[in-house]
């Protein structure tokens, strides 16, 4: 098994890690900000072993949502 640069990334968050969001993340077809930017959101659980991995946090709407490495890359630092 190799692993990826995105996998390390998804992996670096465990569950309870802050996630602050660099730019709002807006959902397509809907128009819907799903993460607003400025606003810290904790991750509630980390699935190293999905393919792909993802970190599940809970959006503006209070639902839970998956967030892949591009997701954590392009919209989040810690």
């Amino acid at each position: 098994m190799t692993i990826e640069t995105d996998d390390e990334l998804v992996w670096s968050f465990p569950a309870g890690a802050k996630l602050t969001c660099s730019r709002d993340l807006v959902m397509e077809g809907t128009d819907e900000v799903a993460f607003s930017a400025g606003r810290i959101y904790r991750v509630e659980s980390m699935h190293p072993i999905a393919d792909p991995p993802f970190v599940k946090t809970i959006d503006n709407q209070g639902e839970p949502h998956r967030l892949g490495a591009d997701d954590l890359r392009q919209f989040f630092c810690r």
